[in-house]
């Protein structure tokens, strides 16, 4: 039976349920008066013949159901019985129902309105940013995927060497939270230690300066190149010129390069979820030497 047949048969099935029903019953009494007519034939006696198909073909009420589920509606049916049964509650209680629809609605809507905002300023809200094509490779524990414990530095470097044709381009990322001094301020700040291929594969733009490029790929101690977010340059720098100033971490000099964008909140969640101060505050290449805490 073609699509199209089934669905005429849902549909008349609904609308004709009796109709149907009424068919089903005739088609199975055609089969037992057929039987009724043979054990005859064979010499039983009216009742004991009547007796004897009955028996053999089965339980009228279930091969009506069955019956029904094949040529009518079938589940739709039970669906649509349902929701006539459930449609004559909701009328014979009218606050219930209104504190369930308002309920539903409220509920629907704030979902709604978290994801639009999420998506569109916290996701989707840098200018030039590709993050829709940005996936994240995991390590394993024992087989898990692990969030946690990220890539090892050799499964990192045989993923950028290896140019598979579904990757266009490859950058790492590790948070690290470091205690981080200044002229103009001091605390403990987010970062992320990233390759000099993040910023360009991400494709932004600086908001001042520079971004980390690939030459930045090396640990060159002090003078190591720093990118700062707007929210860290408004803080610390007010309106001086960030680019050129130096940050301080474990006694390494980190020379401030360039702004990132301004609604730019880095890769990792945690961070890209904050609002406050913990989101990430300066980006530092990988192989810089710092003191986690």
């Amino acid at each position: 039976m073609t699509w199209l047949r089934r669905s005429v048969a849902v549909v008349r099935g609904l609308l004709r349920r009796n109709a149907v029903a009424d068919e089903i019953r005739e088609e199975m009494q055609f089969h037992i008066d057929a039987r009724i007519d043979e054990y005859r034939r064979q010499g039983l006696a009216a009742t004991e013949a009547k007796r004897t198909a009955q028996r053999q073909f089965g339980n009228p009420a279930v091969l009506q159901d069955e019956g029904y589920d094949i040529r009518g509606a079938g589940v739709w049916d039970s669906i649509w019985q349902d929701a006539r049964h459930a449609a004559r509650r909701l009328r014979a209680t009218p606050g219930f129902t209104i504190t369930t629809v308002l309920t539903l609605a409220l509920g629907i809507g704030a979902n709604a309105s978290f994801f639009s905002l999420m998506n569109g300023v916290l996701l989707r809200g840098v200018p030039g940013a590709s993050l829709d094509r940005v996936a994240t490779l995991f390590g394993t524990s024992r087989g898990v995927p692990d969030p946690i414990s990220g890539l090892t530095n050799d499964q990192r470097e045989s993923l950028a060497a290896q140019h598979l044709a579904a990757i266009e381009s490859f950058f790492t990322s590790d948070p690290l939270l470091a205690a981080v001094f200044a002229d103009n301020g001091s605390g403990f700040l987010s970062c992320e230690m990233v390759s000099g291929t993040y910023f360009s594969s991400l494709g932004l733009v600086p908001r001042e300066g520079r971004l980390l490029d690939p030459a930045d790929d090396r640990d060159i101690g002090d003078g190591t190149p720093v990118v700062i977010s707007e929210r860290l340059r408004r803080s610390w720098f007010g309106r001086e010129v960030a680019v050129g100033k130096v940050l301080r971490i474990a006694g390494t000099t980190l020379a401030i390069v360039g702004v990132a964008p301004r609604e730019f909140r880095g890769t990792f969640l945690p961070t890209i979820m904050s609002v406050g101060t913990n989101t990430t505050s300066f980006w530092i290449e990988r192989s810089v030497t710092v003191t986690w805490v």
